[in-house]
């Protein structure tokens, strides 16, 4: 409410309010990010999340968590990935057991139907901060994938929404579809699903709803055999 939250005709959530705005220093790893998941999991207790707004807001804290990385940490010449291991390296100085969570990304690889899934690729990659909240997923180049380098602004404050508006090439439907999610869950447990895993078909906007169609995941076992490459900032769970 304080931002203004409203969706729009293309089931977009866009922020209206003038006066709020999500502060700009707030880190990936923030206090009031954890707060804040916790509140969902309190009002969505042993159940799937189905307010499309609250589903749809955690894009502007991955918006926020993507901003903070690139404004404050990459520097010419940088990867995305080079700018995310200054922030861990960071953090290590005044917590030396500070790491990132690796996890597969599976349902981040999606790719098209009638594409064989190349198992031996250098697929996108998983990284969340240590309480699982925040993610983001790295290509082969090191670079981010995220939505937010697809969208565009149609006035300063409110993002063009309308499908028709954009002819999207495959990168650019890798990036809508296979871009990192802001986590209500704490872990990859049932409550994950209902919070964070299935709402997205159902709740997600008309202009990725739509990149959707003609694209699917790999399944467990085309995943299971693709090699997942180690980093110097993150371990496994």
């Amino acid at each position: 409410m304080q931002l203004g939250a409203q969706l729009d005709a293309h089931h977009f959530l866009q922020l209206a309010a003038e006066d709020f705005e999500i502060y700009s220093e707030m880190p990936p790893d923030a206090p009031f990010l954890k707060t804040f998941a916790q509140s969902v999991q309190l009002a969505f207790k042993d159940q799937d999340l189905t307010d499309q707004r609250l589903h749809q807001f955690r894009m502007y804290l991955d918006r926020q968590n993507i901003q903070y990385i690139r404004t404050h940490l990459k520097t010419a010449g940088d990867s995305d990935e080079m700018a995310l291991q200054k922030f861990v390296a960071q953090r290590q100085k005044k917590q030396r057991a500070y790491w990132l969570k690796r996890e597969p990304a599976r349902l981040h690889n999606k790719y098209m139907r009638g594409v064989t899934f190349n198992s031996d690729a250098n697929l996108n990659r998983k990284r969340l901060t240590p309480d699982f909240h925040s993610e983001f997923i790295i290509d082969r180049t090191g670079q981010f994938v995220t939505q937010w380098d697809v969208l565009r602004y149609r006035t300063p404050h409110q993002i063009e929404s309308d499908p028709a508006q954009y002819v999207l090439n495959i990168a650019e439907k890798n990036a809508l579809l296979n871009g990192e999610s802001f986590n209500y869950a704490n872990r990859n447990n049932l409550q994950h699903a209902q919070l964070d895993s299935r709402p997205p078909r159902q709740l997600d906007h008309q202009l990725r709803d739509r990149a959707f169609a003609g694209w699917q995941s790999p399944n467990k076992q085309q995943y299971r055999q693709s090699a997942e490459k180690s980093d110097a900032y993150s371990r496994s769970y």
